[in-house]
């Protein structure tokens, strides 16, 4: 006799043996799954890598450029202390110019002064034309001394007017040394300062023409020495010395040629 089976019962037994058999099915999936995850968590992973290397290699490009910075910055330093070394050096050697250039100034103003004051006091006797008396000519006063000193100037100043410098400076300085008592010294250093003038050796010219304010301060030619003198500071283009000595040229000789053209250059300066 057959015995009854419970419904229940069966399908619990049915159940059981159905859960290995889906156990196994699903671990493919799962597995493959899983794989997917380790990849992706692979690639993230790598990618992290590949950020942390930029980072450091730009990390490392940034403390480049700040020492190269630092150094460039130690550099500009370095070179504004030298600047303002030098800044200083020129400010104490401009005060020296100036300083001397004051006590040149002065200088010319006292040998001015001096002029001035010696030619009041000189009497004019012996230069007077006496009553009925006809003025000497030049060719006259050529004719009265016409000796080795005067011949030894004429040789002198006929190479300046012939545009030899040179043998003229040679020339005049061995006049002045033969004769530096002679009428004609005075115009021998003139034309002595006008050649290194012309030559355009300008200290030597300063001093020659400032020779001739200080040896000779009664010579005709002081007017046009000290011009020469305002001309070479304006060449040198200390224009403020130049101004102030073209302003005494006005000063002491007003009304003179060598005044007007002194003017006409303090106009240029102004």
């Amino acid at each position: 006799m057959l015995r009854r089976i419970n419904p229940l019962r069966l399908i619990l037994i049915s159940t059981l043996m159905l859960v290995p058999l889906l156990a196994a099915a699903e671990v493919p999936a799962r597995l493959t799954y899983l794989e997917q995850q380790n990849a992706q968590l692979t690639r993230a992973l790598l990618e992290l890598r590949k950020q942390q290397k930029q980072l450091r290699r730009t990390l490392l490009d940034q403390a480049v450029k700040m020492l190269e910075l630092q150094r460039n910055i130690q550099n500009l330093q370095g070179q504004i202390e030298e600047l303002n070394h030098h800044l200083e050096e020129m400010k104490n050697s401009q005060q020296e110019m100036k300083l001397a250039l004051d006590n040149r100034l002065d200088e010319l103003q006292q040998a001015l002064d001096k002029k001035l004051s010696i030619a009041d006091d000189t009497p004019n006797s012996g230069l007077e034309q006496r009553p009925g008396e006809q003025p000497k000519t030049q060719e006259s006063f050529v004719a009265e001394e016409d000796n080795e000193e005067t011949q030894a100037y004429q040789q002198a100043f006929e190479l300046v007017q012939t545009g030899r410098y040179d043998s003229a400076i040679t020339g005049l300085k061995e006049f002045l040394n033969q004769y530096p008592q002679s009428h004609k010294a005075d115009e021998a250093q003139y034309w002595l300062a006008e050649m290194y003038y012309r030559q355009n050796k300008i200290n030597l010219a300063l001093t020659a023409f400032s020779q001739l304010l200080e040896k000779y301060p009664n010579s005709p030619k002081q007017a046009e020495a000290l011009l020469k003198i305002g001309d070479i500071f304006s060449d040198k283009k200390d224009y403020a010395t130049a101004r102030a000595i073209y302003q005494q040229v006005i000063e002491t000789y007003p009304g003179t040629e060598t005044a007007n053209l002194a003017e006409k250059r303090l106009q240029k300066r102004q």
